[in-house]
């Protein structure tokens, strides 16, 4: 007895409210990902002017090198820059006192004015002076007023003065002593606060635009193939998913594109000494678009009927019985 096996077809996917809306929640997902690579936003660059940047030339922080190429030039030549001054300074290695001389004085000048400590004497000392430490062996007390007038005391005077113990005339001192806490009464000396650091400028994010594409994509992949998950957990996952990328999606870069429109002049959203930007260009409002699409057709979508599961054993069961053999 012949015998005709015939499998059932498989179940087709009803053309219903939420297949269209996902199916558009998918295209709004792929216009996310193209805009990626499409001009952002016009940036205002150091040396360079107004030029345009995508979604990934912000994300690789192209803008950067761009300048640093046009205000230094390449790698290369800053070495052979380097190489030429290295050279000429080892030409000329008999030189006197007086180029070293100008050479600590520029590099002094270099460090902010600061000049390092020498052996020579920075002033003429005056004759006064000179007698009076000779007289006491050389030795002079560190004092903020002399403690007598130049030439008013002689050496007989000073040494008489000492063996008689009759004190000297000196000067009142008007220095202020500092308080210290060895000492009873003292008070500490509270040292000089440190000025605080000025707020680091707003910038864009740039290693984490790279998000954008991989959102656009996850967005797309799960509305298309939601209707084709049998487990229930992983449905219920996948819609979580896709409402938390295009939501997300739409309010991250919706902030983006208002923090480019409402930029002021002078701004430097690209970077400190890079640049700033000047307006938004198409690529960042087709991002904004396709999250926002996105978002809406899904929530309307999983607030629809949504198809039932598929039954994996749909062969099995759509198979007649085997005949019975003689």
């Amino acid at each position: 007895m012949a015998t005709a096996t015939s499998l059932a077809a498989p179940r087709a996917v009803p053309l219903s409210r939420n297949f269209v809306l996902r199916y558009a929640a998918a295209i709004g997902g792929l216009l996310a990902l193209l805009s990626f690579y499409m001009p952002w936003v016009r940036a205002d660059l150091s040396a360079i002017g107004a030029v345009p940047l995508s979604g990934v030339e912000l994300a690789r922080g192209d803008a950067a090198n761009r300048v640093d190429v046009a205000v230094f030039g390449s790698s290369a030549f800053s070495g052979t820059t380097a190489g030429a001054a290295a050279a000429a300074a080892a030409a000329a290695p008999g030189a006197g006192a007086t180029s070293a001389a100008g050479a600590s004085s520029a590099a002094g000048a270099s460090l902010g004015g600061l000049v390092l400590p020498t052996r020579q004497p920075t002033a003429t000392t005056s004759a006064s002076s000179q007698s009076a430490s000779q007289i006491i062996g050389g030795l002079a007390l560190p004092t903020r007023q002399p403690t007598a007038a130049s030439g008013a005391l002689t050496t007989s005077q000073i040494v008489g003065g000492a063996l008689s113990g009759t004190p000297l005339p000196t000067a009142q001192a008007t220095a202020t002593a500092l308080g210290n806490t060895a000492l009873p009464g003292g008070a500490p000396v509270a040292p000089a606060a440190a000025a605080p650091e000025p707020p680091r400028p707003e910038t864009l994010p740039q290693f984490s635009l790279y998000l954008v594409p991989l959102m656009g994509l996850g967005i797309a992949a799960f509305s298309l193939i939601w209707h084709q998950l049998s487990d229930v957990r992983d449905r219920r996952y996948g819609k979580a998913w896709t409402l938390i990328l295009s939501v997300g999606g739409a309010l991250w870069v919706g902030y983006m594109l208002m923090r480019v429109i409402t930029a002021p002049r002078g701004n430097s959203l690209i970077g400190p000494g890079v640049g700033g930007v000047s307006a938004a260009e198409p690529g960042l409002w087709l991002a904004f678009g396709g999250f926002l699409l996105s978002a809406v057709c899904l929530i309307l979508a999983w607030l629809s009927p949504t198809p039932p599961p598929p039954d994996p054993y749909w062969r099995a069961r759509g198979a007649p019985a085997a005949p019975a053999t003689t």
